[in-house]
Formats: structure tokens, C-alpha cells, sequence
């Protein structure tokens, strides 16, 4: 009789682990489509930001000196002239990329630079192109989110699961969508991730020499990569029991590999560190980050990966109690996705996940707490704390793999449960994301007025705008302002070293009688503004709504008519 049911409950299950790998497969197809739709859709619509302003100068193989003292020096110009320092010029070389990330952010190596240039000399350098490269890049995490999770678990629904995730998560398309080098990175966190686990596995000379060759790339895409090369350096040793077997022997030979390969752009780190330290703000104390500010931004995080409305003070409350209700569910379903993960599998598995974001997201607190880079807010910087949201989507992709897969039927409903909310929370918001023309990550409450501010502009009969602002912000307002808008501008810097223009005087009588609005636009400095207050000229601000920043408030030069 029990041979019987035995056999019976056995097929049973083998009937609904084939009716879950179905729906799986049929998940996995949808979900992928639609992530790659939500990845391609809108490219020019969302505001093309500092950051991205900064990548297409450098990838056009300028730095930020030469555009300083070149616009400084060109006098009255139209808008369209700021444009041809974003744009690729046919007599800049990679080698004009290298060198201006040398000169501004040697804290950015150029793999990702250096693609894209040859990128924008063959599709141009509009934002839908210089979009688009990262997009497709963010394509290929998919496959490499599947390898990595089959490396690991060996499961095919936990390797689906994770891809849905990185599919459809709102981070991973919104950092799709972005000129910046955070696709390059995923997809050679995952690739690194999967190679070092078969190499350890089945220690074949070619596995790791092609795990070395990917840690060097992962180290030339940016620098917090070695963090990353920290963490497996880890798990290598927890995976041999804290030995020094053959394999350990083998994993750090592969990691002096791709050292020496990356050696030129060590040293270029360390003879430029004092340009690496003023950019990066290091122990800025301005910023006055507390350990308990970042230990409370931490566990705000992880819910954006699901949930992610972009939700701001004074939107609605719905959506409010929603991301409430979000951050510590998931916080929740972390802890114990990595309890299970831990109690049900091997050494072998559960300690490259546990190294992956406790070690890399460690390393980063105390980079917080003792250097102090981005003023000691670099944990709380959601773009650097990729390689921790891929550990946590893979920690939980396992969990609802073995869940799903139990013959209780109560507990399998919940967890359905779990994965239906989750997949439909990302869905929904990745498909926000794409819509928007503004986002948190960006700064979405200071830079709410940008869009009215250069419409206003733009309605102006005959406008000049008058600035020293700093390089970036006149960068992308060119993205936004009519290229036939006249600028007077001496910008200064924001990471090059240049003094700013000592003797800034226009002269604003001549200007009033040839252009009908006379605008201070972006933000001048204190020094020019308080010039311009000891002219005949009355300084009216121009509302554009109540989230504004100090470098996004518009401002009118009024001529004062003498008393009759």
C-alpha cells in the first residue's frame, strides 16, 4: 500500500513541477519581451542629466577644461554651439576619450567610454543613440542572469525567476535607459559571477583564464568593481573550506591576471588621486552622512527594486503607503530568502550570494565611514549598489523557486502569491519608469522646474542668456533650450581645475537694446550676482513652482527707469 502512494505522490509531483516549469517558461517569455519593450521605449524623453551631459563630452573626446575655456572665449554664441561639444567630432579619437578621462575622473576607466565613442561615430551622438548602446547592453544581463543563477542553484525555474527579476525590476531599467556605464557593469557582474563559479567547480585552464580576462573587464568598467573582486576573493576561500588547495591556488593566479592587465589604470588612479578625491567629494563635510542616516537609507533601498513610483512629498498617498508598505516587506522577504538560502543549501552555494552583498555592500560602509567618498554617502548611491541588488534578486528567486515547487498546497498558494505581487509590482512600475521624463534617481524634486524654465525660454521673442554657471548645468540645458537661443556665458568648473573668469562685466546697456529678455540663467555665481546688483538693472525671479534648486531658478534683467 505505501509503495503505492509513494509512487503515486511522486508522479504528482513530477505532473505539477512540469505544469510550474510550463508557466514558468510562458512568465519568462512575457516578461522578457515586455523588459526589453520598457527598455527601448521613450529614450528621448527623459531628461538627458548631468552625468549623461559628462559622458557624451568625454565620449566626443573632450574634457571639461578645453569646453570651459572654449566657451569662455567664443563671446555671444547660440545654444547650438554648446551642443558641438556633446556630439562626436570626426577628428577625435578614442585616444581624446582616454585622455580627458584621465585628465577629469580617472575614477571612471575607459572600457565602457571607449565602446562608446566608437558607438557614437557610427550612430551619431543623439540621446536616443547614446541611450540605445546601454539599452542593448542591458539585453544581454538577461541570458547572463539565467547563467549565473543555473551555475549556482543548478535550477532552471530559480534561473527563470531571477531573469523575470532583472527583466522587469525598475532599477535594472531604469539604469538601462541611462548614458552612464551601470549595463556594461551588470552584465559583467553576472558573467564574472557564473565563470568563478564553474571554475571552481570544474577547473579547467580555459574557465579561468576567461574569468580572469572578465575581471579585468569588470575592473575597466569602474573602480568599485574591486570590491566585487574583494568578494569572491572571499568565497574562492569559503568555497575550499578556508584551504589553500590547487583551486585556491588557481583563483589567485586568475585575480593577478587581471590585475596586471589592469595595472596601466592603476596607476593612472594613483598618479591623478588628487583629482579622483576633489571630484568624488571624499570627506566632504557637507554632506555630514551618519551612520545612522545610511544604515536607515540601506533599508529603504532594497524596495525600489520591486516597487518604484517615484513617489515624492505631497504626491498621492496611495502611492505613498504603498513604497511604505514596500520597503520593509521585501526587507522581510531578504532576511529570510538568505535564512533559507543558508539552512538548505551548501557552503559552496549560499556563501558567493552572502559574500557577494555582504561583502561588497560591507566594504562600501567602510569606505563611507573611513574615506568618506561622495561624503560618505556612496551606500546610500543607488547605482553603486548593483552588485547587492543582484545577490538580493537572486537570494529571492531561490527561495520562490523551492516554494513553489512544494507539494503543501497552502503554502504554494502563498508563495504564487508573493511572486504574482512582485512580478506585477515591477511591471507596473518599469512601465512608469519608461513614461517619465523625470525620476528620483535624478534628482526629480530639484529638477521639477527645468522643464517649464526652458519653455519659458524658448517662448521669449529674442532671448540671451546670461551666465557663469557651472560646465554641466549650461550642458543640459542645450538638450532642452532652442538651439538659436544666444548665450553669454563663462562657466566654471565642476571637476577641472580651472580659476573662474576674474573680470565677468558684460556690458548689459548694449545687450538690453538688442535682445528683448535678458535672462540669468542657469544660476550665477554669488560674485556675478552681486555685480549685477550695482547695476541700473532690477533682478525679477521668474516662479516656476515650488520644487526648484538653487541652480534652477530663472531670473530677468529689468532695466530701471529713472524717476521722472
Amino acid at each position: 500500500m505505501f509503495p503505492f502512494w509513494s509512487i503515486r505522490l511522486q508522479q504528482s509531483y513530477q505532473d505539477l513541477t512540469k505544469i510550474h516549469q510550463r508557466m514558468l517558461l510562458v512568465l519568462l517569455a512575457i516578461t522578457v519581451l515586455l523588459g526589453v519593450c520598457f527598455r527601448l521605449v521613450n529614450l528621448d524623453r527623459k531628461l538627458y542629466w548631468h552625468d549623461e551631459t559628462f559622458t557624451s563630452m568625454r565620449i566626443s573626446g573632450y574634457h571639461e577644461a578645453e569646453v570651459v575655456q572654449a566657451i569662455r572665449s567664443a563671446g555671444i554664441v547660440d545654444m547650438g554651439y554648446i551642443q558641438t561639444f556633446q556630439t562626436p567630432h570626426p577628428e577625435r579619437r578614442v585616444s581624446d576619450t582616454v585622455k580627458a578621462l584621465i585628465i577629469d575622473g580617472p575614477q571612471h576607466p575607459p572600457l565602457y567610454y571607449g565602446m562608446a565613442h566608437f558607438w557614437a561615430k557610427l550612430f551619431g551622438g543623439s540621446v536616443t543613440s547614446a541611450r540605445l548602446f546601454p539599452v542593448l547592453l542591458s539585453v544581454f544581463a538577461l541570458p547572463a542572469a539565467y547563467w549565473l543563477a543555473w551555475e549556482l542553484f543548478q535550477s532552471h525555474s530559480a534561473s527563470a525567476i531571477a531573469t523575470i527579476f532583472l527583466a522587469v525590476s525598475p532599477m535594472h531599467v531604469l539604469y538601462a535607459q541611462e548614458s552612464r556605464q551601470y549595463s556594461l557593469w551588470t552584465v559583467l557582474i553576472l558573467v564574472t559571477g557564473a565563470l568563478v563559479l564553474k571554475a571552481l567547480r570544474s577547473p579547467v585552464r580555459n574557465h579561468w583564464l576567461l574569468y580572469s580576462l572578465s575581471q579585468a573587464a569588470l575592473l575597466y568598467t569602474t573602480v568599485l568593481s574591486v570590491f566585487v573582486v574583494v568578494s569572491h576573493g572571499i568565497f574562492a576561500l569559503l568555497h575550499q573550506g578556508w584551504r589553500v588547495t590547487q583551486r585556491t591556488w588557481q583563483f589567485f593566479l586568475a585575480i593577478l591576471l587581471s590585475l596586471l592587465l589592469y595595472t596601466p589604470w592603476i596607476w593612472v588612479f594613483l598618479h591623478n588621486r588628487r583629482q579622483v578625491k576633489e571630484t568624488l567629494n571624499v570627506g566632504a563635510a557637507k554632506w555630514a552622512f551618519s551612520p545612522a542616516e545610511i544604515v536607515k537609507g540601506l533599508m529603504r533601498l532594497p524596495g525600489r527594486l520591486f516597487f518604484d513610483f517615484n513617489v515624492n512629498p505631497g504626491d498621492l498617498w496611495f502611492y505613498s503607503l504603498l513604497q511604505w508598505l514596500f520597503t520593509p516587506a521585501i526587507l522581510l522577504l531578504t532576511l529570510y530568502a538568505f535564512y533559507y538560502l543558508m539552512r538548505t543549501t551548501s557552503v559552496q552555494v549560499w556563501a558567493f550570494l552572502v559574500t557577494l552583498v555582504g561583502g561588497y555592500g560591507g566594504l562600501m560602509l567602510l569606505q563611507d565611514l573611513l574615506v568618506k567618498g561622495q561624503g560618505g554617502g556612496g551606500s546610500t548611491t543607488y547605482r553603486y549598489m548593483i552588485p547587492c541588488w543582484i545577490g538580493i534578486q537572486l537570494a529571492i528567486a531561490y527561495l520562490l523557486a523551492q516554494k513553489l515547487t512544494s507539494t503543501i498546497t497552502w503554502p504554494t498558494a502563498f508563495w504564487k502569491g508573493v511572486l504574482a505581487v512582485l512580478v506585477t509590482a515591477s511591471l507596473l512600475s518599469s512601465l512608469v519608469v519608461s513614461q517619465a521624463q523625470l525620476w528620483w534617481s535624478k534628482g526629480s524634486i530639484s529638477l521639477e522646474a527645468i522643464y517649464p524654465t526652458a519653455e519659458y525660454i524658448n517662448r521669449a521673442r529674442k532671448p540671451i542668456l546670461i551666465s557663469d554657471a557651472v560646465s554641466w548645468d549650461l550642458l543640459m540645458m542645450s538638450y532642452l533650450i532652442n538651439p538659436d537661443v544666444k548665450v553669454l556665458a563663462k562657466p566654471i568648473c565642476y571637476v577641472c581645475q580651472l580659476p573662474p573668469e576674474p573680470d565677468f562685466r558684460p556690458d548689459l546697456a548694449k545687450l538690453a537694446t538688442e535682445y528683448t529678455d535678458l535672462f540669468i540663467f542657469p544660476e550665477s555665481t554669488p560674485a556675478f550676482t552681486a555685480w549685477l546688483e550695482t547695476q541700473p538693472f532690477r533682478l525679477e525671479t521668474i516662479p516656476m513652482g515650488d520644487r526648484v534648486s538653487p541652480n534652477i531658478v530663472l531670473k530677468k534683467l529689468v532695466p530701471i527707469r529713472p524717476a521722472i
